[in-house]
């Protein structure tokens, strides 16, 4: 039985894959390292973090302000680093053996986390941190040891 060439057409077309692969230069690509993702409309804009895997080159948590509804990136803000048990800073990437964000919510336009830090010392230690909206804008990142 011979298939006529529209019919194979038809075939090829439904068969074909429906989405094509991202180019390189997709603005809306994600990183293969973030394993959470989460956001949160604050007024007219969208307060967004992601997560990205602690055991990778960039085990950092980044938190984003977009513009909606073009979702136009406004502000950035790269958390890696926390402080230390003297209160000096910690780079995430060559300072600690491990880091975990854990409890990260969106709470009254802030990003909320729980940090727990393994420095290279082997001790550990835990922060609660957050980034405000304020304003419109990104506040500096604050942090508190939890209470005992």
């Amino acid at each position: 039985m011979r298939m006529p060439i529209a019919n194979l057409l038809v075939v090829a077309l439904v068969m074909a894959p429906l989405a094509a692969p991202a180019a390189d230069t997709d603005p809306y690509v994600v990183s293969p390292l973030a394993i959470a993702i989460g956001q949160e409309r604050v007024g007219d804009q969208l307060l967004r973090w992601v997560r990205y895997s602690s055991e990778s080159e960039y085990p950092c948590l980044r938190v984003e302000l977009l513009a909606t509804p073009a979702l136009e990136l406004l502000e950035r803000q790269e958390i890696c680093t926390l402080p230390g048990a003297n209160g000096q800073p910690l780079d995430l990437r060559y300072d600690v053996a491990r880091v975990d964000f854990a409890d990260l919510a969106i709470i009254n336009g802030r990003v909320r986390f729980a940090a727990e830090l393994m420095p290279l010392d082997g001790s550990t230690l835990n922060w609660y941190c957050e980034v405000k909206l304020a304003d419109g804008h990104l506040q500096p990142l604050r942090c508190l040891p939890p209470l005992q």
